[in-house]
């Protein structure tokens, strides 16, 4: 579980370092964003954001949340959660990616093969 320490902060310097690690994800792009990511979050981390990802694709296409449940282990109260921003228009680069058929192929793509690495079987009735 992600933790943010809960000692005294100087104003401002969580935003500074949020707004650092943005441009620094523009500026690197290719191969280079993938090892940066590979190198700077955990392998649980980057799990995590997989798992969001998914889940943000399996509500667009009209999955329940037992359904999610079931593919990823998620609590009901976490994809409604998603689910809420979501509806709230919070996910609207991702909604974008999402509708370009080209890069929803890739991510399709890139998807199975990050589950067969994890050893997990392909689901095809999730659409992915």
């Amino acid at each position: 579980m992600p933790h943010i320490t809960k000692q005294q902060r100087r104003e401002g310097v969580a935003p500074e370092f949020s707004e650092q690690l943005i441009e620094l994800l523009v500026f690197l792009k290719g191969r280079s964003g993938r090892l940066f990511l590979k190198e700077f979050l955990t392998d649980t981390e980057q799990v995590m954001f997989a798992k969001r990802l998914a889940i943000i694709l399996m509500l667009k296409q009209g999955q329940s949340y037992y359904q999610i449940l079931k593919k990823f282990g998620v609590s009901v109260s976490t994809s409604r959660r998603i689910h809420e921003k979501l509806l709230k228009g919070d996910f609207r680069v991702i909604e974008r990616v999402i509708k370009n058929k080209k890069q929803r192929e890739h991510f399709r793509k890139c998807f199975y093969r990050r589950q067969r690495a994890c050893g997990e079987q392909c689901n095809n009735k999730t659409g992915y």
